[in-house]
Parts: structure tokens; sequence; C-alpha cells
């Protein structure tokens, strides 16, 4: 399967400022510059950045998502977040 495209049916918040969710949100490339500065983080990249606390979990309610790449390409998303159980 190819291509970098992807569709996203739920709510969607742009903003990294916005309010509270229910949101995902994909993270900026300012974001992902500041723990990946190629700016292509491949998926252990992604998981190092979450257990090294570089990364954050967003909000209550609120979900974050990036595109993982395998060299070089987009391959697969990322995502992470809190419940609002």
């Amino acid at each position: 399967m190819g291509g970098n495209g992807w569709i996203h049916t739920g709510p969607y918040r742009p903003d990294p400022a916005a309010a509270w969710g229910p949101f995902m949100r994909s993270l900026t490339r300012e974001e992902i510059r500041a723990w990946c500065p190629g700016g292509r983080p491949t998926e252990a990249e992604w998981h190092d950045a979450l257990r090294s606390d570089r990364l954050d979990f967003p909000d209550r309610a609120a979900g974050n998502c990036v595109v993982l790449h395998v060299d070089g390409q987009p391959a697969a998303i990322g995502y992470w977040g809190v419940t609002a159980d």
C-alpha cells in the first residue's frame, strides 16, 4: 500500500491551544522537530519520545497523532492520548 494521505473521520482540533476535547490532533512540524530533528519520525523514535517524556500526553478526552516513516517514506500513523472515561 502506498501514498501518504489519510482520512480522519472524528473531531479534529488543529490548534494546540484550543479548548478541551474530545479531539484528535496531528502534531505541527515544530512539535515533531522538537523530538525528531529530521522531521520524519520512525516508530522507534516515536516510542522513545513517549517513554522519555519528550513527547507529552494530551489532556483528558484528547489524542494526538503523527505520521511515522520507514526509509524516509510515510508508512503508518502513531496515535496516543487520554480517554474521557
